[in-house]
């Protein structure tokens, strides 16, 4: 795929995406962002996130945008806690 530029890859690209890189909505709270980062990475790799004070979350909006989209108690509890907790549990 990428022998061209001199680069030779035992994986598609793709997945070194889904091995190697975790993603934040840093405050956007989109549906349309949440489900393309799912379909690329997974929801394993998706940590949640807010960008205080670029993009205002006061009032509960960024919980409530979480707790409001369309995938299951599971996929929300990975994005909220589970999938931080994979990425830092080797500094425990």
């Amino acid at each position: 795929m990428l022998e061209h530029l001199g680069l030779h890859l035992e994986r598609p690209l793709a997945d070194y995406f889904r091995t190697n890189v975790w993603v934040t909505g840093s405050g956007l709270m989109s549906a349309r962002y949440l489900r393309w980062s799912a379909e690329v990475i997974g929801f394993d790799r998706i940590l949640y996130s807010t960008d205080y004070p670029f993009i205002p979350t006061g009032g509960g909006r960024a919980r409530f945008f979480l707790e409001s989209a369309a995938v299951t108690d599971a996929q929300k509890t990975s994005i909220g806690a589970a999938a931080w907790d994979q990425l830092t549990a080797h500094l425990a």
